[in-house]
């Protein structure tokens, strides 16, 4: 478990929140809410080392962000084989922000209230009622725990601190951790959906949404990476992407099949919706 801290624009260090480790040691998953608004990330490990990192992608519905670190691979925390065995009642432990070099600070023995506690929550993008399943625990929310680990007495990893659904919660007396069985299809569908566009050009896209039959159809830029190969060529957030080499494109799937084709050193040509105009960029892919 690690210190996660974003900055924006005006303030250094304005959010701060908790990063767990994870698969080949480089990989975090920590809270969207945590670096929603950020300009750049870094890590920060108990004993002082920090590291720059990467966004590699999200979830905003479950309040999820994978980033990478930029240096060398970490111990990745053990995940529960049953983690969808604890039962109310249960002891579990939750790791929140290594604030000093030790952790006792941040480290607390709760009970689990329920193991599938239904939350029915609005969807920020969407507008749309939805619910979300969650692990309830008796930790009192701290705001500086975003993205906490839930761990079984053996130390390994059963869940972590949703943000959004914590403090839609009224009374903010109990956190709520989503499972480590829910995780897994989140994190392998951000890191397979967003491996390629993300490593190569530093964008985060997804799907824009006609909302008229003159609508632009495209790969809409969510989240674009400063001093990334996309930030550098010209390409900002809300700009849409309609073609690559010539081909329109509707998804990050369909970019991603066009990039595999070329090889490191090789240039891509892209057609973007920008403020109203079609402007193309060239982009080179690194090596």
């Amino acid at each position: 478990v690690i210190k996660v801290i974003a900055d924006d624009k005006c303030i250094k260090e304005t959010n701060v929140g908790v990063g767990v480790v994870i698969e080949n040691g480089q990989y975090v998953i920590t809270s969207y809410l945590g670096i929603e608004d950020a300009t750049s990330v870094k890590v920060k490990l108990h004993n002082d080392i920090v590291y720059n990192a990467s966004i590699i992608g999200f979830d905003s519905i479950y309040d999820i962000a994978m980033i990478k670190i930029n240096g060398d691979a970490l111990q990745p925390m053990t995940i529960a084989k049953n983690s969808t065995k604890i039962e109310k009642g249960d002891r579990v432990i939750s790791v929140g922000n290594p604030l000093g070099k030790s952790f006792n600070e941040n480290i607390e023995v709760s009970t689990v209230l329920n193991t599938r506690e239904n939350i029915v929550f609005k969807n920020r993008e969407t507008k749309v009622a939805e619910s979300l399943r969650m692990i309830k625990t008796s930790v009192i929310p701290k705001f500086i725990n975003t993205g906490a680990a839930l761990c079984n007495l053996d130390g390994e990893l059963i869940g972590v601190n949703n943000t959004t659904m914590t403090y839609h919660n009224e009374f903010l007396k109990n956190s709520f951790y989503i499972s480590a069985e829910d995780l897994e299809p989140i994190t392998y569908g951000i890191l397979d959906k967003q491996d390629s566009l993300i490593n190569h050009m530093g964008v985060y896209g997804e799907e824009a949404i006609s909302q008229s039959e003159n609508g632009i159809d495209g790969v809409y830029a969510k989240e674009v990476t400063r001093n990334g190969l996309a930030y550098e060529a010209g390409i900002r957030p809300t700009d849409i992407i309609v073609e690559v080499n010539g081909m329109k494109v509707n998804t990050v799937s369909d970019i991603n099949s066009i990039m595999s084709k070329f090889k490191s050193g090789e240039t891509i040509k892209y057609k973007v919706f920008k403020n109203g105009d079609y402007v193309d960029f060239k982009i080179k892919i690194s090596e």
